[in-house]
């Protein structure tokens, strides 16, 4: 069943990054849309792989669902705002506020991974 945990953060996480990473594309604008879904299903991948592991780790502790929350958020923050400001370095345009946009975005994407996670450990 861990391995079931793992590989729902991971799967989600790459689904999920692609599509916020083009919603966040559409909503602000860019016309890199293939490179701004691209980083956000990158992204999606790494936050969701990392989540999963560290989910797994905690989930004998009595409060594991608070740390699974915690940690997904702020992971997916600030790998939101580094591909963000990384976007907005390829693209010439604000790096402050493409990087803004990541952070908004992987706030979404957090709170979505975190939704996967706690179902997909509570089964457990």
């Amino acid at each position: 069943m861990v391995e079931t945990l793992e590989q729902s953060a991971a799967g989600g996480g790459l689904v999920i990054g692609d599509g916020v990473g083009g919603t966040v594309a559409t909503l602000s604008g860019q016309e890199a849309f293939a490179l701004v879904a691209g980083f956000g299903a990158a992204g999606g991948l790494l936050v969701g792989a990392m989540a999963g592991r560290y989910a797994t780790g905690v989930m004998n502790r009595a409060n594991w669902r608070h740390a699974v929350v915690a940690f997904t958020l702020a992971l997916s923050f600030l790998v939101g705002s580094v591909l963000g400001v990384l976007t907005g370095w390829m693209l010439d345009s604000s790096m402050a506020i493409a990087g803004g946009a990541g952070a908004v975005g992987g706030g979404v994407f957090g709170v979505l991974l975190t939704a996967i996670l706690l179902r997909t450990g509570s089964t457990r």
